[in-house]
């Protein structure tokens, strides 16, 4: 398998001794998870084997798994992390040794993947504020301990205090969803209560959610509560890419780019309709533990289930924002 990997990825050898000579876990973190972009290539033990890699940094057994699979991708996205790594006291010379020639095109042959829009009815890029961009008009209040982040001139991201920070949305009629896409970005700070990072009303509707245990969840009521979660917590102070779709029959639910669970009800169904508010980083008239602790950096929601290859590009356009700088 590694001799089949090394003839269609050139710069393997460079990639293996670049990323061996990482000192940081941040490195492996950000080779780990442009891998999950072509997750087609990635089996269950193969992320498992990731996965233990990012937790023991000093092991060097997740890197063949990382690089392996890259094909058509290889050599932009391995020269993308060499360009990309820290070469104080490095000579000149090791450098030219280690950097492919190809290296000045990385950022030309890198193309850059939109996110869908087609039926989007709520984005909440919170670069500074609670505005809706999506152009229905869904705009919503900063309540309680909700800090905007800057870095620079630059607004990205909010900060939830986990004790009353949230973000109220007034009802209106686009958010009255049978059909859903639920998206985040976000980064957990600790796992505690119900972290519940988007939902309309009160438990009565629809739900994107880090469980008491630190697992994602989605989930609506139709007069049954219809819940999905993964089957691992997710880690705190990481980033990570959320997404849960109803298309009327099938619940699915999507962590980094993968598929992880779903719940077919074998009939069709819908969310129960309410004139509640939309609620990021709470629920409505929740008690405090259900507020979110941590950083959103973005919040989408659609009114149908995106296909694969839309949520492919989602995925995608998230990974180049957070992932390749």
């Amino acid at each position: 398998m590694e001799s089949k990997a090394r003839a269609k990825c050139p710069q393997y050898a460079h990639a293996m001794r670049a990323l061996r000579e990482a000192k940081s876990l941040k490195l492996k973190e950000v080779a780990a998870r442009l891998h999950q972009q072509i997750g087609r290539y990635i089996d269950p033990n193969s992320l498992s084997r990731i996965e233990r890699g990012l937790r023991c940094p000093e092991r060097d057994d997740t890197l063949d798994i990382i690089i392996f699979g890259y094909q058509e991708y290889a050599e932009e996205r391995i020269n993308k992390i060499l360009l990309t790594r820290d070469w104080d006291g490095i000579s000149e010379e090791e450098k030219s040794n280690r950097i492919p020639a190809k290296t000045p095109s990385v950022e030309a042959a890198i193309p850059v993947v939109m996110p869908p829009t087609r039926g989007l009815v709520a984005l909440y890029q919170l670069n500074g504020n609670a505005l809706d961009n999506s152009g229905l008009g869904n705009h919503g209040t900063a309540c309680g301990g909700v800090h905007f982040l800057r870095e620079g001139t630059t607004s990205f991201g909010a900060r939830f205090d986990g004790k009353t920070g949230h973000i109220i949305v007034p009802h209106s009629p686009s958010l009255h969803l049978e059909r859903f896409t639920l998206a985040a970005y976000v980064k957990p700070i600790f796992n505690e209560g119900g972290n519940r990072i988007v939902e309309k009303g009160n438990s009565n509707s629809y739900w994107l959610d880090i469980n008491p245990e630190g697992k994602a969840l989605v989930g609506f009521f139709d007069g049954y509560y219809r819940d999905i979660r993964s089957g691992n917590p997710l880690r705190t102070h990481t980033l990570n890419f959320l997404l849960g779709t109803f298309d009327d029959i099938t619940l699915r639910l999507n962590v980094n780019g993968m598929w992880l669970e779903q719940l077919s009800l074998g009939r069709p169904s819908k969310p129960l309709p309410n004139k509640e508010p939309l609620v990021i980083g709470w629920k409505h008239k929740g008690i405090p533990a259900d507020h979110f602790a941590g950083i959103l950096y973005e919040v989408r929601l659609f009114n149908h289930a995106l296909l694969d290859s839309e949520v492919q590009d989602l995925w995608s356009s998230f990974a180049q924002r957070f992932y390749i700088k």
